[in-house]
C-alpha cells in the first residue's frame, strides 16, 4: 500500500480516539462496534470489535485496524498499513491480546489479501459514513480543527528542542471517507491497467 494509506490509518487511529469522547457520546459503541478490554496490556488496553456479514470481522484498535474472516485476520499496523495475516484470529472471539501481534511480518500479496484489504478499507469509508450520519458533519470539522492546532503545537515543541518536525498532512473536514474511498478507486485503476 502507499503511504497515503499509512497516514489515513494513523490519522483513522487518531480519530477513533477522538471518537470516544465526542459530545453525542462514544461513537464507536453507536456505531454498533463492541468495547473489549485486553487483560494485563500496559498499552493498548481496549479495542472495539464489530461482526459483519459472512463471517468477517472488524476491530478497530489504537494499534491499529484488524479485519478478517474464517480464513484468518489481516491485522493493518498503525503506521504502516502493510497487512500481516494473522492465520490464528478466524473470528472476532479469537482476538485476544493484540499487542501480541505487533511485530508480525508483512503478509504476501494475493487475491485474498487484495480481497480482504479492500473490504476493510470499504470498512473504514463506511464507518466515517456512520459517524457523520449520527454526529453530524461539524463534528469531523471539529475533529479536523484539534488535529490542525496538535500539529501546530507539535511544531513549535520540536522547534522549542531543535528538532525538525513535519506536520501530518490536515485532516478533511469532511471526514476520512472520501478519502478511504479514493484509495480504493485508485488501487483499483493500478490493479487493472487505466
Amino acid at each position: 500500500m502507499t503511504n497515503r494509506a499509512a497516514e489515513l490509518l494513523h490519522a483513522q487511529c487518531w480519530l477513533w480516539g477522538q471518537d470516544l469522547r465526542s459530545p453525542v457520546g462514544d461513537l464507536l459503541a453507536a456505531c454498533g462496534l463492541e468495547s473489549r478490554a485486553i487483560a494485563g496490556a500496559r498499552s493498548h488496553r481496549r479495542y472495539y470489535v464489530e461482526s459483519l456479514t459472512a463471517g468477517r470481522f472488524a476491530a478497530a484498535w489504537s494499534g491499529g485496524l484488524f479485519f478478517g474472516d474464517g480464513g484468518g485476520a489481516l491485522f493493518f499496523p498503525r503506521l504502516r498499513f502493510t497487512p500481516a495475516a494473522i492465520t490464528h484470529i478466524q473470528s472476532a472471539d479469537d482476538l485476544g491480546n493484540l499487542n501480541a501481534c505487533l511485530g508480525a511480518p508483512p503478509a504476501d500479496a494475493d487475491a485474498r489479501v487484495e480481497t480482504l484489504t479492500r473490504a476493510a478499507i470499504d470498512w473504514l469509508a463506511g464507518y466515517e459514513t456512520r459517524v457523520v450520519h449520527l454526529a453530524g458533519a461539524e463534528w469531523r470539522a471539529r475533529c479536523a480543527e484539534v488535529w490542525a492546532e496538535t500539529e501546530a503545537q507539535a511544531v513549535q515543541l520540536a522547534a522549542s528542542v531543535g528538532v525538525e518536525y513535519a506536520p501530518l498532512p490536515p485532516l478533511p473536514a469532511a471526514g476520512l471517507g472520501e478519502p478511504w474511498r479514493d484509495l480504493v478507486r485508485t488501487t483499483e485503476e493500478r490493479t487493472s491497467g487505466r
